[in-house]
């Protein structure tokens, strides 16, 4: 049996909050390529290249635990070996340590770029460029992210 492309995808999508709920922040290499870029909006910013993507969040989620829940998705492939896909999330955030008992949850669209090729010696589906989109508050103790109010 072979998986479709966008079984693949959505493989490729999941990882991001596999990774990050599980602090297995390696792990982000199944989802994106080693030039990716994500732009989140300010105060975050832009993310580039696999390298920065994984030491970035790893470091602001350092007094947290995390859980992210995907739901509503499209997935339209552009080509043979290219796609884009929106999906939303919905993320909860819990302090630990010092910032025991803050919460904040988010929710967000990712917006993907998406390219087929060879990865780890598999043919598969990374994400090249994702464009997340805060489209309704957070809501909770802001201080957790370290944001104002």
């Amino acid at each position: 049996m072979t998986t479709s492309d966008h079984e693949l995808i959505r493989n490729a999508i999941a990882y991001f909050p596999i990774a990050v709920d599980k602090g297995n922040y390696e792990l982000l290499s199944k989802a994106f390529t080693t030039d990716a870029v994500i732009k989140y909006p300010e105060p975050i910013g832009t993310l580039t290249g696999l390298v920065e993507i994984i030491q970035r969040t790893k470091a602001f989620l350092t007094n947290m635990k995390t859980h992210h829940a995907l739901t509503t998705q499209a997935i339209e492939l552009t080509s043979e070996n290219t796609a884009t896909a929106t999906t939303y999330c919905m993320a909860g955030h819990f302090g630990t340590g010092d910032y025991e008992g803050k919460q904040l949850t988010g929710w967000a669209d990712f917006n993907d770029k998406l390219v087929k090729g060879e990865f780890d010696g598999e043919q598969g589906w990374r994400i090249v460029e994702r464009v997340v989109d805060f489209h309704v508050p957070h809501t909770g103790d802001r201080s957790l992210f370290g944001w104002d109010g």
